[in-house]
């Protein structure tokens, strides 16, 4: 009797197999997180903050001796998430989280198999944060690769 059942089971989980599906397209986005401190170390208030981030290549991602802030290299990519817009960015015990791409698209403007790209952030007007963006930018560039 047990072995009729085995059968009768495998007979069905056979039958009853589903192909494996895939979704269509790739996100295009990256995903940031952070979190806002004020300079002694405090978090910031919970709140909507003004925020603008900047894709940079090349350059050393030290700030250039202009008013911007802006660090070396050349500017590619631009977001802003503004208030006015209803796109501030929501900051909770100092924790953010955005997805970059969202409002302005990469496209095709950033080369992803670049070594030397900079991230930098604007906190309503406070002044520029810069990071290297390598690693992360990985999905994307498999996107551009067709995998």
């Amino acid at each position: 009797m047990g072995s009729v059942l085995l059968g009768i089971f495998f007979v069905f989980a056979v039958v009853n197999v589903k192909p494996a599906e895939a979704s269509t397209g790739i996100n295009q986005e990256i995903n940031f997180q952070g979190r806002l401190l004020t300079p002694s170390g405090a978090t910031v208030p919970d709140g909507y903050y003004n925020i603008e981030f900047k894709i940079y290549q090349d350059g050393n991602g030290q700030s250039a001796n202009d008013s911007t802030g802006s660090p070396t290299g050349s500017l590619k990519w631009t977001e802003d998430y503004l208030n006015y817009n209803s796109q501030g960015v929501e900051v909770v015990n100092g924790f953010l989280s955005v997805e970059l791409g969202s409002i302005n698209p990469f496209g095709s403007s950033i080369n992803w198999n670049q070594s030397t790209l900079w991230l930098s952030m604007n906190v309503a007007g406070t002044g520029t944060l810069c990071g290297t963006f390598s690693a992360v930018a990985l999905m994307v560039k498999c996107y551009q690769c067709n995998l």
